[in-house]
């Protein structure tokens, strides 16, 4: 998740904005902000705020967050080959 925090920084700072700013245009709080950044997502207390923190942060930004929450989800999806099954 890294590359998802680093496009974000770079948006932001070509805006010229600090997190402070950005967090005061956003109303998403600075750790948050820089969680994202970090791309540290286990900082949020559940996925639909971290989901909304990174729509959020996107567009305020001027990047499209579909693409970066396509892919987190796809970074994120389990699929059936690594879901364990019971032996009968």
């Amino acid at each position: 998740m890294q590359e998802i925090g680093q496009e974000l920084k770079e948006a932001r700072e070509q805006q010229g904005l600090t997190l402070e700013a950005l967090a005061s245009r956003t109303l998403i709080a600075k750790k948050y902000l820089q969680a994202l950044e970090d791309g540290d997502f286990e900082r949020f207390p559940g996925e639909v705020y971290l989901k909304g923190a990174l729509r959020k942060y996107a567009t305020e930004v001027g990047l499209d967050p579909v693409p970066l929450l396509n892919r987190y989800s796809g970074a994120n999806t389990t699929t059936e080959a690594d879901t364990p099954t019971e032996k009968p």
